[in-house]
């Protein structure tokens, strides 16, 4: 009967000792809490930490701050006073005997302000198989002829795979044009993650500003970043620095706030923050639990052409030059290469290379940009070429500098004779020498004066018959905002090209109405016609159901009387112009539209679309879609609705209204958050169900009613159901289900056909449930 202590009480620390007294707690409470819960940053640590208490203040032996995340110096041992460690705060709770710690942010969590960061989840990708039509019909009569023309372009789409080609048609040619005439056949796919597209086909190649575009036929990979519109590439200002207590962060961007955000202790970082292009000012004010205020200013040079630090961008092609496009359908010629690479160096320098080969040439150069403090960004490329008779350089150098205020650019490119590429040996002429500059003065925020020079001299090309050639434009240009619906602009140039002058002196009044109607009126100068007055007026159609309508007349020697007016319909879009000019009545009439097949239906549409969305209400009709909190239609009897105009690649909301919802319909789960390819069609899948209670009595093999608690599976929607009791089901009559089975995973011998449900009927159908059996017997 005596106390025995155990094996397991005497080797546990958290016993209690059998002889402890309240003085002895007392003093022992003075060494420590010993072993105690430690929680970081709001999470629980695993493992225990051994604290004590030292002249009064707590401390935590070095082992156990190592092993709970906490910073100490390298070979520290023995225990370390909590308040000298570089930590933001400490609490402990005697009586729960928990030490909770608060660490400084080292530009993680709440303290990576990334202004740019999606707010959204990702979307959801339920691609659809899909064929898409887009078109346009015209015809036409003028002079006493008539002309119909028609362009067509097909595509296939399943997600991020597009198949897809244009073709023209006009009955009134030229000899040396086909009246059919396919442009443009390519496959791409497109890889968002990666920011990556890859066609085969017909493409245009890329390249810097210099090196000019070809179209080819043949495969193309590159950088693609409209893939990632979550992604910033060029660079933007950034603040970093560092508080000691919980703080306020507000952004002001060119004297206005822009965003609020809360900081804890540690080191802050403020990122990715929205700048216009130019020369522009940032500034983080920073407010702590004190009222203390600090301001930090950064003046930056926007440049949304450079590359931010790291990011790379790139471009390769390889195909038979097309020449011809549009008037003939399968004029390739040579076997061309082409490449294409940049990359921010630094967030201030953005460096790159380009080159091309075939057609008896071979060209190469690099170019960069860069930005000088925040007043400007200078960018220049330089290039070689060389051929079998002669080889040549190219060098373009430029400045600019916008802002509020002044904004000023100068360009000049500069070829060397000898210099080609593969354009001009194509047929499209030598590069021409250019000189370009402008500058602008905002007086007020209303008020805007524009001066710009302009000077091209193309050189003699004897190979391609193309003859010298110089243009020098000088141009003069102010707008102001007389009030918000009203602006005046006035516009003086002199060009002189082939040896004719020419002076033309305009001034412009244009009015706004409303969400959709304006007007303008001017007058003009020139040397054909002393004095010219144009009057219009527009009221474009935005919406379906609108109808739009626009009216133009120009008075003068060379007068002009046009109009046009236009119906958005739901399945199209029908126009009629018409116009006359010098004796001559000409008139024209339009459709055009989308045809869209997905899901085994087809879809009208009124016009082309980035992307589209099939909703599915199940087997409801007439259920009101709503996408971004937006109505925008009804499904059909078979519970379909194709929406349009659907912003690819960013996740997009779609629901329903509730309050419009069916009384014969049970909508279970609605909201989807989805994300469509660039021109393909997603799927939007709503869990609705048209529903109308049945009873029914369900009875195993014996006769019995089946369990209550027990389910059967109605098949092949695979929706469960409960037994009541006596074996009664409250079941859906207009479900489209054949079968009912004890489990979805069943012999076709256990199925038991549904009969056809009369809502009107009082009868109550019973139905035998097979493989039901209740007993199981047992043999030895």
């Amino acid at each position: 009967m005596a106390p025995v202590s155990l094996f397991a009480q005497a080797n546990d620390p958290f016993a209690i000792e059998r002889d402890l007294t309240l003085k002895s707690a007392v003093e022992a409470e003075k060494d420590g809490p010993g072993l105690s819960a430690i929680f970081v940053d709001g999470v629980e640590q695993k493992r225990m930490v051994d604290l004590k208490w030292i002249d009064g203040e707590l401390a935590i032996l070095a082992e156990s701050a190592v092993a709970a995340g906490l910073p100490i110096e390298e070979e520290t041992s023995g225990y370390l006073k909590l308040k000298t460690m570089q930590i933001a705060r400490f609490e402990f709770d005697r009586i729960t005997q928990q030490l909770t710690v608060k660490r400084y942010r080292k530009g993680d969590g709440p303290n990576d302000v990334n202004v740019a960061r999606r707010n959204y989840d990702p979307g959801e990708m339920s691609p659809l198989l899909a064929g898409i039509v887009d078109y346009s019909l015209t015809a036409t009569r003028s002079g006493g002829k008539s002309d119909l023309g028609a362009y067509v372009a097909p595509r296939v789409t399943y997600g991020n795979l597009i198949l897809g080609s244009a073709f023209i048609y006009r009955t009134n040619v030229d000899a040396s044009e086909d009246k059919l005439v396919r442009l443009n056949t390519t496959a791409t796919l497109a890889l968002p993650e990666k920011a990556l597209l890859i066609s085969a086909g017909d493409v245009i190649t890329l390249g810097s500003e210099v090196q000019r575009p070809l179209r080819v036929g043949g495969i193309q990979i590159g950088s693609d970043f409209a893939l990632r519109p979550d992604l910033i590439t060029n660079p933007l200002p950034q603040f970093q620095g560092q508080v000691a207590v919980p703080t306020s962060v507000d952004l002001i961007v060119n004297d206005r706030r822009f965003q609020s955000s809360e900081i804890e202790a540690g080191e802050f970082r403020v990122h990715n923050i929205p700048m216009a292009a130019g020369r522009g000012e940032v500034s983080v004010v920073l407010r702590d639990e004190l009222g203390q205020e600090t301001v930090q200013t950064a003046r930056i040079y926007t440049a949304p052409e450079m590359l931010d630090k790291g990011l790379s961008q790139w471009g390769a092609a390889i195909g038979w030059i097309r020449r011809r496009f549009g008037t003939r359908s399968n004029d390739y010629r040579d076997l061309v290469g082409t490449f294409y690479v940049r990359r921010g160096l630094t967030r201030s320098l953005t460096v790159g290379m380009s080159g091309e080969a075939g057609v008896g040439l071979w060209n190469v150069g690099a170019h960069a940009q860069g930005t000088i403090g925040a007043l400007a960004m200078l960018y220049g490329e330089a290039r070689y070429s060389r051929t079998s008779r002669e080889m040549g350089a190219l060098l373009k150098l430029g400045a600019e500098s916008v802002g509020r205020g002044v904004s000023g650019r100068v360009e000049a490119v500069l070829p060397i004779k000898g210099y080609r590429d593969i354009a001009a040996q194509s047929g499209d002429g030598p590069v021409p020498r250019q000189f370009i500059g402008s500058l602008d003065f905002d007086l007020a925020d209303s008020t805007r004066f524009q001066f710009s020079v302009a000077r091209l001299s193309r050189p003699f090309d004897p190979s391609q018959l193309i003859s010298a050639e110089k243009t020098t434009v000088l141009r003069a240009a102010a707008r102001h905002e007389l009030t918000d619906r009203m602006t005046l602009a006035a516009d003086v140039s002199f060009r002189k090209s082939a040896g004719r002058s020419e002076l033309v002196a305009g001034l412009n009044l244009n009015m706004r109405f409303g969400p959709r109607t304006s007007a303008s009126a001017s007058l003009q100068h020139t040397a054909a016609e002393t004095v010219a007055a144009q009057l219009s007026y527009f009221r474009p159609d935005t919406e379906i159901g609108e109808f739009g309508y626009a009216a133009h007349a120009r008075v003068g020697e060379r007068s002009r009387y046009a109009g046009t007016v236009a119906y958005r319909a739901p399945f199209a879009r029908v126009a009629a112009d018409a116009e006359y000019a010098a004796g001559n009545v000409a008139a024209r009439v339009r459709a055009e539209g989308s045809l869209v097949i997905a899901d085994k239906r087809i879809f009208a549409r009124d016009r082309a679309s980035d992307a589209y969305a099939l909703v599915r209400t199940g087997n409801v009709g007439g259920v009101t879609v709503t996408h971004e909190h937006r109505e925008v239609g009804r499904s059909d009897d078979s519970g379909r609705l194709l929406v349009t105009r659907i912003t690819p690649l960013v996740p997009m909301q779609f629901d329903i209204a509730p309050d419009k919802l069916p009384s014969a319909a049970v909508a279970r789960s609605t909201f989807r958050r989805m994300q469509a390819s660039r021109g393909g069609v997603v799927l939007v899948d709503m869990d609705i169900e048209a529903y109308r209670s049945v009873l029914l009595r369900v009875i195993d093999e014996h006769g019995e009613p089946l369990p209550v608690g027990s389910t059967i599976v109605a098949l092949p929607s695979g929706r469960e159901y409960m037994v009541a009791f006596d074996g009664l089901v409250d079941f859906n009559g207009l479900s489209t289900d054949d079968w009912i089975a004890p489990g979805a995973d069943v012999r076709d011998n256990c199925r038991t056909g549904l009969p056809k449900f009369d809502p009107d009927s009082f009868e109550m159908p019973e139905l035998v449930a097979h493989c039901t059996s209740r007993a199981i017997a047992l043999k030895d």
